[in-house]
């Protein structure tokens, strides 16, 4: 595993999408990378913080927008 396949694959890995050979090789590049493994727990923080975050409504023109395409559609 090198840092720029872990990259590729981190979202899967985080989110628990992998097999568990993948993540073997994951965890195992994370006990010698220590860039990799903070790179990996900053994303993950982020994650856990923005859960946090209330949910924002959504734009009206975003609204409007996916009304007219919905109103294209045969």
């Amino acid at each position: 595993m090198t840092c720029r396949e872990l990259s590729d694959i981190l979202c899967d890995y985080v989110a628990g999408e992998l097999t568990e050979e993948y993540c073997v090789s994951i965890r195992h590049h994370l006990e010698i990378c220590p860039e990799c493994l903070h790179f990996v727990e900053t994303y993950q923080l982020t994650i856990q913080i923005t859960r946090r975050l209330p949910p924002a409504p959504c734009p009206e023109h975003v609204i409007e927008r996916v009304r007219k395409l919905l109103d294209e559609q045969p």
